[in-house]
């Protein structure tokens, strides 16, 4: 059995045939998954307006895989801070992936891009007076960084350009006994878990975070 995992311009094909090892650097990686104390699956975007201001809840326009509801944050110099629950696997309500980007010109709202194109944002965002050019994910990932204190955080990446950087995470997580029961799952149960995290550079300094998580 395979997934794939769709997000602004990658499209990973991934095998489900055996466990993935606790890696240091899947740890690594997955705690970028986090920004504002706000972790994708596990936060919502209720969670996220009300920590962060009362946003505008706006749907991108898509059906299916590329229906997705999002809000959005501006900082005084402009670093804008998206976050996005895609319809199919966050029901519009959990946190599925977010975009720290030093403008709002780099945002997209397509949920996936291959089913629907790149979007530009539906408005201005909400003013957050905190949200600045420093702003990083929780794990340490930073906008401004160059290149080589990218790779010095997150490692190897799995697929790279002159202007990107991605990282994949794959594990796997026990289920509870209840989730278990409703699954029919009997051999081994746990949920596979991933989250990809694609840096974008300009003139060797990141510009654009974007961070997409998926459990299933």
């Amino acid at each position: 059995m395979s997934t794939r995992i769709a997000g602004w311009g990658i499209l990973i094909a991934l095998s489900l045939a055996g466990p993935a090892g606790a890696r240091a650097e899947d740890r690594v990686v997955a705690a970028q998954a986090s920004v504002r104390g706000l972790a994708l699956e596990d936060a919502t975007l209720e969670d996220a307006r009300a920590a962060l201001g009362p946003a505008a809840l706006r749907h991108n326009g898509g059906e299916g895989s590329a229906s997705a509801w999002y809000v959005c944050y501006a900082g005084p110099d402009g670093t804008t801070l998206v976050l996005e629950s895609q319809a199919e696997t966050g029901g519009g309500v959990a946190l599925t992936s977010f975009q720290l980007l030093s403008r709002a010109d780099l945002a997209d709202t397509s949920g996936d891009p291959d089913a629907l194109g790149p979007l530009p944002l539906a408005g201005a965002c909400t003013a957050l007076p905190t949200l600045g050019r420093a702003a990083a994910t929780d794990g340490g990932l930073r906008l401004g960084m160059d290149r080589a204190a990218v790779e010095e955080l997150l490692g190897a990446p799995a697929e790279a350009g002159a202007d990107r950087l991605v990282y994949v995470m794959e594990t796997r997580v026990p289920m509870t006994a209840e989730e278990a029961a409703e699954q029919g799952a009997t051999e081994d149960p746990r949920w596979y878990r991933w989250r990809t995290v694609r840096v974008e550079l300009e003139r060797g300094r990141v510009v654009a975070i974007r961070v997409v998580g998926l459990t299933c």
